[in-house]
């Protein structure tokens, strides 16, 4: 049997964004000094050794441009639950009024195209396609 998994709606999750000692410290895998910097509290999905090379590239991205901060990957925050449900990002940053986005988790909220509502929590699920 499979278990059913509530999906957040898109008007209670939102992308946190991240700082660089955020993702100093997720790129090298200590969940406790992560969340030690975070504005918000992650899990351990965060800092699994298959994410480490995602981070180790943004927080060199940052380092080298700190205004991307601003666009990169963030935390997808679900406000209900006061949960880190997953992380979402953009090809770019933001041009006029359009941003391009990328995420590196599933989505199957229709208002958050392509942004985890809950991967994390979720291990059945698959990545999406950009």
């Amino acid at each position: 049997m499979t278990d059913r998994v509530s999906i957040p709606s898109a008007r209670h999750v939102r992308i946190v964004h991240l700082n660089g000692p955020t993702f100093q410290a997720l790129a090298t895998g200590d969940l406790p000094a992560t969340n030690a910097v975070s504005p918000v509290p992650v899990t351990a999905c965060f800092t699994a050794l298959e994410q480490r090379r995602l981070w180790r590239m943004r927080s060199r991205q940052v380092e080298l441009d700190p205004s991307s901060a601003d666009w990169i990957t963030g935390v997808v925050w679900d406000e209900q639950r006061q949960l880190a449900v997953g992380w979402a990002g953009y090809h770019g940053p933001r041009h006029g009024r359009r941003l391009k986005s990328r995420c590196t988790r599933i989505s199957s909220s229709s208002s958050l195209t392509r942004v985890d509502a809950g991967a994390c929590h979720r291990p059945a699920l698959h990545r999406a396609r950009p």
